[in-house]
């Protein structure tokens, strides 16, 4: 589903952010 992936990157990024800073 490209929602349910764009849902997965999203909470990725928000992963990616948290921890970059």
């Amino acid at each position: 589903d490209k929602e349910h992936l764009f849902f997965k990157g999203n909470i990725y990024r928000r992963i990616m952010d948290y921890t970059t800073g």
